[in-house]
């Protein structure tokens, strides 16, 4: 996730809400408690920046 929020410019905390509100603007993918983003929805975001 640390490297998620890096590359999107915002901190962990804020994605992690975004995520929480259902507005991550990338893929997540949830194992448990553990969270991911997912590596090509994240490439396709900054793609089209």
């Amino acid at each position: 996730m640390s490297r998620g929020a890096l590359a999107l410019g915002i901190s962990r905390s804020q994605l992690y809400a975004l995520i929480q509100r259902g507005e991550a603007p990338v893929r997540i993918l949830a194992f448990g408690a553990r969270k991911r983003v997912v590596t090509a929805s994240l490439v396709r975001l900054l793609e089209a920046a």
